[in-house]
């Protein structure tokens, strides 16, 4: 038998491990009905069902807590035995992976503009990894011990973890392989900036919620393998369904985020500061415009910069007036003199008027 460390102590931390990560996803479920009223039905079904999967989760670890704990406090045979609480959590994270891999093989399929194949092959793996969860609980009711079940049909929980793993890097890599090529081509363009940094956090949020689920099934596979029998497999076990609920609740509330972190970047490019060629004065060499948020007026301010270059020709002069902010040419026919060719550049700076 196991050292009681690696048996009740494992029972023990992940049990408290998975209440205080669903106290998080209760926090998340709150925070998203309250700040995402508009959002689709379906989503907000699929919130719900999440939510209470994850509070029925709770409550099956909580059982199995106190058999393991309590009621086997005297009899040392009961640690050795599947328990029918252990086998509805693994039966509930199956059904929980699968509902979250699903949504977020969805995600693929609008990034990558419907591409079957692979969406396919992502909820086909989520598929296989939740009935590898079933076979595995039946399994577990007809073996009733942890050593029969390892002999006999270890292959059945280790194929289950192994394609959830895979799923979650499939799913992390097409993410962001989809999302960089969507990133635009405009390299002096304001846009650019903003959606790159919208996309870079996105691709940030991706790796991290892929790291987090895929982290926690390897651990526990790793020590379902090597540690067969003591139960730190199983503690880890308890709380992936946590790290999957939660990855979907941190992905659907990170939107307002994102979306106050590009608009405050977008005020912080706006309000940088810009050097330009000086057109007008020869005192100085750049013009330096900053925009000084606290003195910032309540209504925007725009301003036109304009190089004018005038040329003299056979048929006359003419002026070439190159707007900085549109990059296009703006050519107007002046009437000056022939000896106009002595006149030094010009540069003309307005603000809203010729």
């Amino acid at each position: 038998m196991a050292p009681v460390s690696q048996t009740y102590g494992a029972l023990l931390i992940g049990g408290l491990l998975a209440m205080y990560f669903s106290g998080i996803v209760c926090i998340q479920c709150l925070l998203y009905f309250r700040t995402f009223r508009d959002d689709r039905l379906r989503i907000k079904l699929k919130v719900l069902a999440v939510w209470a999967l994850d509070i029925l989760h709770s409550v099956f670890v909580s059982v199995s807590l106190w058999q393991y704990l309590i009621l086997g406090l005297n009899d040392i045979t009961i640690i050795q035995e599947i328990l029918w609480p252990v086998s509805a959590t693994i039966a509930i994270t199956g059904v929980t992976t699968f509902i979250i891999q699903c949504f977020l093989a969805h995600r693929v399929w609008t990034l990558s503009k419907h591409n079957i194949w692979i969406t396919c092959i992502i909820v086909t793996l989520a598929f296989l990894r939740m009935l590898s969860a079933f076979g595995a609980v039946i399994q577990m009711s007809l073996l009733d011990t942890w050593a029969r079940f390892h002999a006999v049909a270890a292959w059945n929980f280790t194929t289950g973890l192994a394609i959830s793993a895979c799923a979650d890097l499939l799913i992390a890599i097409s993410i962001v392989y989809y999302l960089n090529r969507n990133r635009t081509g405009f390299e002096r363009h304001f846009l650019r900036i903003r959606s790159d940094y919208i996309i870079d956090t996105i691709v940030l949020y991706t790796i991290e919620n892929g790291l987090l689920t895929s982290v926690s099934v390897v651990a526990s596979l790793i020590c379902w393998l090597t540690m067969p029998t003591n139960l730190i497999f199983l503690a880890l076990h308890f709380v992936i369904s946590k790290m999957y609920a939660n990855s979907l609740l941190a992905t659907l509330n990170a939107r307002k985020f994102i979306k106050q972190e590009s608009s405050r970047s977008g005020s912080r490019r706006r309000g940088s500061s810009i050097r330009l060629p000086t057109f007008l004065t020869s005192a100085s060499s750049r013009l330096t415009q900053t925009t000084r948020s606290e003195f910032a007026p309540q209504t925007p301010l725009q301003i036109n910069v304009e190089k004018s270059v005038h040329c003299v020709t056979d048929i006359g002069s003419r002026t070439v007036a190159v707007d900085i902010n549109s990059m296009d040419p703006m050519l107007t026919l002046s009437e000056a003199s022939p000896t106009s060719h002595e006149s030094r550049d010009a540069g003309m700076l307005s603000s809203g008027k010729d």
